[in-house]
């Protein structure tokens, strides 16, 4: 795609809007909001608002890399600091390592799999960024984690722009940003995309991107992406939106478990006891061996697959693309895409977006933990435009109030409060929209419930002294049983003993002092205690910390509820006078009898200062809370609940819109006290009656008032 196409489509579909729809219109409350004022006039008349975005020289996003072969990145998500080396192989280099490999029956090899950096260098070269078919990723943080990636060169010609969007708008580079670019180069790490950007000659994530159209004209995000090349282009940066584990198949679980150090040290083991006849031992240290194999691999995949399970979600979805709604499924959406909310059919959210029309009530359980409802408002522009900041999963407060994260439940959704866009956005003849909309912002791993999902399949190190010491302990083992095996060798050379003897007690030596079956004890053990959970309904992600716990010796919890009961209850209602309380009114509903009498008027009541802190207090039970009414239930937090409960006074949620299709009854919420609702349900009575002994009284038509 390119820049003269999209202004062209932008161009036009900014004037079948402005030719549809009227301007100026008020907010879902009735009120005249000024974000929205401002975009109330027509486009000819309407200037370009100044950008505001702000420049750091010291964030790497702004600063060109320095050196050509590699750089480092912090990733803010996990607090990670990774450094990316391009590589590629010398065929020099290979053909010896190989050849070796070879010569040692496999055990250089072997060495080069436990010890990844250093076959890294023993076989490869460094190559500038730009041409590496791979890059070698480090991690900082003292785990000493090295992962080789092979990085894809996809053929491409378009502007930068296109690929990293807003980050062209500031920065040295701003005058490059319709520079076009041959191809895209770019890798994935613990499923994050990375692209290399040609300029800066460093690599940056793709979870940061946001279109420069949302920070030059934001009214043109309600468009939605019309452009068949622009979404070709954005499929290839972003992927699919789903998330899908790569799951690995049982040969390779079952490889990465053997080769793992401490069972190559039982094979050798199981292997010097078969030559030293001790048939029995060995044969039960394999079966032990065999069994924990066997276990550490069912349950390995178990979890993967269940957690996957969980991850994966797909449904169908309404979107509008090329001046109309089409039906799509859910991993077809792209950043972007303007998808409605208000679809029947649309329960859980599968994307992260912003709110751009309609209200919603949501509940974000699956990721904050908390069962109150999150009300959701319609995104401004100033948000939009110059608050939106996406180097961050969690949202800053402003802005997660428009926020829709995937994975989250639509409690509820209303058509009654039109965007920034003003009728510009409306459909023609209709004062509120007949969708509720929002706009796509990030999708896959690079949505709020991805980065959950990769948080727990690469949980952050934890250096626990328990394990410091575990191998602290085994490697004194070790060094005590190579000096043993050294002495010995030499007792025995002195003993003119046998060399198959020699051999034979000398390794046997080192068998005695690091015990082999430490590992499948342990694994054992651990499966027992999965077990013993399981059957307590105690899921564990990370087994390992199971041998940790054993050593905990206090446990904090953030707050009552995780492991008391949520069914709270109100006892009373006490006033402060001066600086002390008085008595605790019991039945909270008494105060709802001297609101009554103010209500009718009665001059004394205000009088009585005792009865005016009651009036004030029961207005307070009743109105501070963040209560909605749901298909006839109450929403919200359950102390809430019960604390408006015992007010005795009625929430009423208002009509989203009149009968009129020109005039909007408020949206706005009606807290009343059930004494008034019996008041005007008598009076409707007492009306009824009288028009009934009118009709006997007089026949024929009767006047309704």
């Amino acid at each position: 795609s390119n820049n003269t196409s999209e202004a062209a489509t932008a161009t036009t579909t900014a004037h079948r809007y402005s030719s549809r729809h009227c301007l100026g219109r008020r907010n879902g409350n009735g009120h005249s909001d000024s974000d929205e004022d401002d975009h109330q006039e027509e486009p000819r008349n309407r200037a370009k608002s100044p950008l505001q975005l702000k420049y750091d020289p010291t964030l790497p996003e702004h600063t060109p890399n320095c050196d050509p072969y590699c750089h480092t990145i912090y990733l803010a998500e996990e607090g990670l600091t990774i450094t990316i080396r391009g590589m590629q192989y010398a065929w020099l280099r290979n053909a010896i390592y190989t050849a070796l490999s070879i010569l040692s029956c496999g055990i250089l090899a072997l060495l080069g799999r436990w010890l990844p950096r250093w076959r890294v260098r023993a076989t490869m070269k460094p190559t500038p960024l730009d041409s590496a078919p791979y890059v070698l990723v480090s991690d900082n943080s003292g785990s000493n984690e090295v992962v080789l990636q092979k990085v894809q060169h996809i053929d491409f010609s378009g502007p930068l722009e296109s690929i990293f969007g807003a980050l062209t708008l500031v920065g040295p580079f701003t005058k490059e940003r319709n520079s076009v670019i041959s191809k895209i180069v770019m890798f994935t790490f613990r499923y994050y995309r990375l692209i290399y950007h040609p300029l800066l000659r460093r690599y940056l994530p793709t979870y940061t991107w946001r279109s420069t159209a949302w920070v030059e004209d934001p009214l043109s995000c309600r468009r939605g992406l019309n452009c068949h090349e622009q979404r070709k282009m954005r499929r290839v940066i972003f992927g699919d939106n789903m998330i899908a584990i790569a799951e690995k198949s049982t040969l390779q679980i079952l490889i990465d478990e053997v080769l793992h150090p401490f069972y190559i040290f039982q094979i050798f083991s199981i292997v010097l006891w078969l030559f030293d006849n001790y048939y029995i031992y060995a044969s039960c240290i394999f079966v032990m061996s065999t069994v924990s194999i066997a276990i550490t691999l069912t349950d390995t995949r178990r979890n993967t697959r269940r957690i996957n399970e969980m991850a994966r979600f797909a449904c169908l979805t309404t979107v509008y693309r090329n001046g109309g709604w089409l039906r799509i499924p859910s991993d077809e959406l792209l950043p972007g895409d303007v998808v409605e909310v208000s679809d029947p059919g649309l329960v859980t959210m599968p994307c992260d977006a912003l709110l751009l029309e309609g209200e919603c009530i949501v509940n974000e359980s699956m990721l904050t933990g908390e069962s109150i409802p999150v009300a959701k408002s319609p995104v401004t522009r100033v948000a939009l435009q110059q608050e939106l900041d996406l180097s961050e999963t969690i949202f800053k407060p402003e802005m997660s109030k428009h926020a829709l994260f995937s994975g989250t439940k639509l409690v509820r959704v209303k058509k009654s409060h039109a965007g920034f866009g003003g009728k510009l956005w409306l459909d023609e003849g209709h004062a509120v929209p007949t969708r509720a909309t929002a706009l796509v912002l990030r999708t896959g791993f690079n949505t709020t419930k991805g980065a959950l999902v990769r948080s727990i399949l690469y949980p952050r190190p934890n250096n626990f002294e328990f394990y410091r010491d575990s191998f602290r302990f085994i490697g004194c083992l070790s060094l005590l049983a190579l000096i043993g095996f050294l002495a010995s060798l030499a007792n025995f050379i002195r003993l003119h003993i046998s060399t198959h003897t020699i051999i034979l007690r000398a390794l046997d030596l080192i068998t005695v002092v690091v015990p082999p079956a430490l590992p499948a004890t342990m694994s054992v053990g651990v499966s027992f205690a999965l077990a013993r959970l399981r059957k307590k309904m105690i899921f564990c992600i990370s087994p390992t910390r199971i041998n940790v716990s054993g050593k905990l010796n206090a446990i904090c919890f953030d707050k009552t509820g995780t492991l008391t009961e949520d069914g709270l209850d109100v006892l009373g209602a006490q006033r402060v006078v001066g600086d002390k309380f008085e008595p605790m009114i019991e039945n909270v509903a008494e105060l709802s009898s001297r609101e009554e009498l103010l209500h009718k008027g009665v001059a004394d009541t205000l009088d009585n200062s005792s009865n005016a802190d009651g009036i004030l207090l029961i207005h307070a039970l009743a109105t501070c809370h963040s209560l909605k009414l749901v298909d006839g239930e109450l929403i919200g937090d359950p102390l809430d609940v019960r604390m408006f409960e015992s007010t005795q006074w009625i929430l009423e949620e208002g009509d989203e819109r009149s009968a009129h299709p020109d005039h909007r009854r408020s949206s706005s919420s009606i807290i009343q006290p059930r004494h008034r609702i019996s008041h005007a349900e008598h009076g409707e009575a007492i009306a009824e009656q009288r028009l009934d002994q009118l009709s006997r009284s007089h026949p024929g038509p009767v006047p309704t008032v």
